[in-house]
C-alpha cells in the first residue's frame, strides 16, 4: 500500500512510501481511495496541522511525518463490520494514501461515522462519510472540489441572517473568487435570502469570472476598494490580506458594523 508522507516541520518535503496493509480487525472496514481533490485548502491543512489538529486524523506511526487530509471517494473493498458492505462507495475525508481502515458506525441520518478511538475527540464533521452512487467523472470531480467548503459558505450566510446582518445594508466578500467566497455570494443571491447589496472583492484577473458566476451586485478588484459605497456594511474576509482589510476599514470607518 502506497502513502505520501509529509514532513510536518517542512511541508515542501514528501516521501512516497510502501507499507504493508493494516490487518483488518472485527468491526473494521478497508476503503480504497478512488479519486480526490488537491487544492490550496489541503496545503492549509498541512501548514496549520499542529494548531488545528489535522495531523491527528491519520496517524502514521513515523515520528515527524504526517498524512495530509484530502476530500474524495473511496470504495469498501473488505469489511468485517455490519455497518458497511463491500462495494459501497463513500465520500469524505481521507489521507493521501491508497487506502484507509475505519471503524464504521451508521448514524440516524444514513451517514457512516468512523468511530476509531483516536478520532473520538476530533471535529465530527470530518469523521462522517456519505454513501454515494457512481456518477460521471465531472460530477465526482466537482463534488470533491466544492462540497467541503460549500457547507462553510452556507453557515456563513445562515450566521449573517441569524444576526440580522449586524444591521448592515451591504455585505462585502473578500476573495469572492475563492470556493467559500463564491459559495457565500451565491447563497446571498438566493431569492429567499433577505436582500442586501453584495460587493465581491477579487484580483483584477478574476473580476470577469466573479461577475459572470457569483450573483454579486458589484465586483471590484482589490486596488479599487476605495470605490465601495459608504453605507452600513459587514465584511467577510477569505483572504487575510492586510492591505485590503486596511483599505476597507479606511473607506467605511464607523459604517463597518462587523
Amino acid at each position: 500500500m502506497k502513502r505520501l508522507l509529509t514532513d510536518q516541520k517542512d511541508i515542501t518535503r514528501t516521501t512516497l512510501e510502501n507499507v504493508q496493509p493494516a490487518r483488518l480487525e472485527e468491526g473494521q472496514a478497508r476503503l480504497r481511495l478512488e479519486s480526490f481533490a488537491l487544492t490550496a485548502n489541503n496545503v492549509t491543512y498541512a501548514a496549520v496541522g499542529f494548531q488545528t489538529g489535522y495531523w491527528k486524523f491519520f496517524p502514521t506511526g513515523v515520528d515527524g511525518q504526517g498524512l495530509v487530509p484530502v476530500w474524495g471517494v473511496a470504495e469498501v473493498v473488505e469489511s468485517r463490520a455490519d455497518a458497511l458492505n463491500p462495494g459501497t462507495r463513500l465520500y469524505g475525508f481521507y489521507p493521501l494514501a491508497e487506502e484507509l481502515v475505519i471503524t464504521p458506525h451508521a448514524d440516524a441520518q444514513g451517514m457512516i461515522v468512523d468511530a476509531a478511538p483516536h478520532r473520538a475527540e476530533l471535529p465530527a464533521v470530518y469523521n462522517r462519510y456519505s454513501p454515494v452512487q457512481p456518477a460521471p467523472q465531472r460530477q465526482e470531480d466537482l463534488r470533491a472540489l466544492l462540497q467541503p467548503l460549500l457547507a462553510t459558505s452556507y453557515l456563513l450566510c445562515d450566521w449573517l441572517i441569524d444576526n440580522d446582518f449586524f444591521g448592515a445594508e451591504q455585505v462585502i466578500v473578500g476573495s469572492a473568487s475563492s470556493k467559500t467566497g463564491l459559495g457565500l455570494c451565491k447563497f446571498l443571491a438566493e431569492p429567499d435570502t433577505p436582500r442586501r447589496h453584495v460587493v465581491g472583492l477579487t484580483s483584477a484577473g478574476n473580476v470577469p469570472f466573479v461577475e459572470r458566476t457569483s450573483g454579486c451586485d458589484q465586483v471590484l478588484p482589490y486596488d479599487r476598494a476605495e470605490e465601495i459605497e459608504r453605507r452600513p456594511s459587514v465584511f467577510i474576509d477569505m483572504a487575510g490580506n492586510g492591505r485590503v482589510k486596511q483599505a476597507v476599514h479606511a473607506r467605511l470607518g464607523d459604517a463597518l458594523k462587523h
